[in-house]
Parts: C-alpha cells; structure tokens; sequence
C-alpha cells in the first residue's frame, strides 16, 4: 500500500505546481507551486497582508483570530499561540493523535479498499476527503478535547464539519460579487447571508459545549501508549 500510496503522490506532484490569474473584482493569482507558497508564506510574509477586503469579508467567520490579523495584531497572536506549539507536552501530543488516526483510521480505510480478499469493498475512495477528515479530527481533538471522528470507516456526515464548510464556502462567494450585495443579503436573510448564519450558529454552539466541556472535564496525564 505504501508504493501506491507513493505513486499516487508523484502523479498528483506533476499536475499541482500551477500558477493562473483570474479577473474577479481586480486581479487575482491562484497559485500552488511550492516555491511560490514558501515566498507568500515564510520567505516574504510581511509583505503580504490579508488586507481590508479579506478581513471583512471574513470577519463574520474567523472575527479577529488570527488567520484573519494583519500587522501588530497578527505579530501579538502570533507569538501567543507559538508559545504553545512549542511545549514539550502539545508536541507529544499531536505526535500520538496524529499516529493514532493514521494507524488505526486512515491506515486501516485505505487497506479496507485494496483488500484481495473482500473484492466486494475495493472501489474507488476520495483522498482528499479522507485527508480532509483526518486533518479535521486532528484538530478538533487537540483544540477542543473532543474527537468527531469523521475519519470512520463508514464515513459519516458531522454536522460541524458541514457547518463549517458551508460557512466558509458562503464566505469565499462573498469575494465573487460586490460588497452592499452580501452585505444586502445579510441584512434580509437572504441567499448566502442566510447559509452563512445557519452555519454560524452550529459552529458556535459546538464550540461553546466543547469550550465549557474541556473547563469541567479536570485535568489528566495521558501515558505514551494512550
């Protein structure tokens, strides 16, 4: 499985470094050629601000976190969270729940799907999904303590999840037509303004359970093996 595996990657690696320009109010660079991602992202990164346009179209769905920060703000949460990322203890863990959903999830659908012996379950699977879902709990269950598990072999819908993606789909469309047109569909409850609240509204009330879960739920110490 591990040669397919590989195989699929240098098929995927020949078609994934693209670079194109599309006109949607101003021009715009959709790009995924690692070089130009290192420059965007870690080469020159200060030279690249979300910028007003992004920060209000998005402030509905990620407010002033901090993927939607630009200058002295983004530097403050920036620095913040690095201080957790760079404890010992988070390190260990997202190193035991990342191999513990490779392991015993990912691992295991893809071997489900190639098995000779059970010809009657070998049919295509969408990867990215699955490394959708496996990013998905990963981080849910190091943000909030609480795995959804959407990386199954049954591959079951979460309404979170699909909050989620509604919410962030109808946020990009608001960069696909002018501004008082969301804005207007937002004050009437209309269309993707709509969508948008809906969404909102079951991925907050997830947080919020899961925020107020993780403060009653006292502190333990995991073992290794767990």
């Amino acid at each position: 499985m591990a040669s397919a595996c590989l195989t699929w990657f240098r098929v995927l690696a020949l078609v994934a470094a693209m670079t194109a320009g599309a006109r949607r109010q101003g021009l715009v660079t959709v790009t995924c050629h690692p070089r130009n991602l290192e420059h965007v992202l870690s080469t020159r990164f200060d030279n690249y601000p979300e910028g007003p346009l992004w920060r209000s179209n998005f402030h509905d769905l990620q407010g002033h976190g901090i993927f939607n920060s630009d200058g002295d703000t983004w530097l403050l949460q920036r620095k913040t969270t690095a201080l957790g990322f760079t404890t010992r203890t988070l390190r260990q863990a997202m190193a035991r729940w990342t191999n513990r959903s490779l392991k015993s999830r990912l691992w295991r659908i893809l071997a489900d799907h190639c098995d000779d012996h059970h010809l009657h379950r070998r049919h295509s699977v969408d990867l990215q999904d699955l490394l959708l879902r496996l990013t998905f709990d990963n981080i849910c269950g190091l943000t909030f303590g609480r795995d959804p598990e959407t990386l199954s072999p049954d591959l079951p819908d979460n309404p979170f999840a699909n909050a989620f993606d509604a919410a962030t789909e109808a946020t990009f469309q608001r960069f696909l037509y002018p501004g008082f047109l969301w804005r207007l569909k937002r004050l009437l409850d209309l269309g993707s303004g709509r969508s948008l609240r809906k969404s909102l509204e079951v991925v907050d009330k997830y947080m919020t359970e899961s925020s107020l879960r993780a403060r009653r739920t006292p502190p333990t110490t995991c073992s290794h093996g767990s």
